[in-house]
């Protein structure tokens, strides 16, 4: 029991900073998307302010055409002009106001408007294609960070008794800590399968590092982190069943341990 709840403790500090991770991703999101904003409203008081300039540069005695149909003209141009501008400013500001309420919705694990945690991302098209595209990734907490990718992963496949690896690209993600000796966090090392197969292939050599201290798990989007955090009463209270319970493809999986 001891043995398991060491590990369960080396889990939870995994996606802890998992988590952390995902989080200054999306306030870097937050960050980009408030510039943009600034940057059209500024945009379009430049545009205003130009047409208040040419305006009033026009002398009544220099207009040829009649006043009110010019004025009618100048109307219509201005309405369309700022109907254009703000509709990408509503875009920019819509962007920003959702990507603050992923944040807050996978903080507190749950939303008063929303049923479920993931709901209101998975709806997006963005949430769907970080999705795809981490569904051929594994997360290799526990590694020992040393500023060299290549040695890291000859060091795991190593551990892993694999002579040849099986993915195609590896890098490290978040920021390195600046603490020493036990106290620091290792960077999680992220590595890209060519298929799900190979993938598969990978993880069922996870056994082998039981009791190494390095953990492989699929690299969760922030919706299903927090998705996940919702479960994991369920998960615990399957495993103090004495059941193998865990977290795949953002459903919770619940087996009978095989009896010999």
């Amino acid at each position: 029991m001891k043995e398991w709840r060491a590990e369960a403790v080396k889990e939870k500090g995994a996606l802890l900073n998992s988590w952390n991770e995902e989080r200054e991703e999306m306030r870097g999101e937050i960050d980009r998307l408030k510039g943009k904003v600034s940057t059209l409203e500024h945009q379009l008081m430049e545009v205003a302010a130009s047409r208040v300039l040419e305006e009033g540069e026009i002398q009544p005695s220099m207009i040829e055409e009649p006043k009110d149909v010019k004025e009618e003209v100048r109307t219509i141009k201005e309405d369309e002009e700022k109907k254009s501008w703000a509709a990408v400013i509503s875009e920019s500001q819509k962007k920003v106001q959702e990507a603050e309420k992923w944040i807050e919705v996978a903080k507190k694990g749950k939303s008063k408007d929303a049923p479920c945690t993931p709901t209101l991302i998975n709806m997006t098209l963005e949430e769907e294609q970080r999705r795809q595209t981490r569904a051929l990734h594994v997360r290799v907490t526990g590694l020992k960070d040393i500023n060299d990718v290549e040695k890291e992963v000859k060091t795991l496949t190593s551990m892993m008794g694999m002579e040849k690896p099986l993915h195609t690209k590896a890098w490290r993600v978040g920021k390195k800590s600046k603490g020493l000796g036990e106290s620091s966090k290792e960077r999680a090392l992220i590595l890209r399968f060519p298929s799900l197969e190979e993938k598969k292939e990978f993880l069922r050599k996870r056994p082998i590092l039981k009791k190494t201290g390095v953990f492989l798990g699929d690299d969760l989007t922030l919706s299903q982190l927090a998705h996940m955090r919702e479960v994991m009463p369920e998960i615990r209270e399957a495993r103090e069943k004495g059941k193998l319970a865990f977290y795949r493809d953002g459903r919770v999986v619940i087996l009978e341990r095989r009896t010999t």
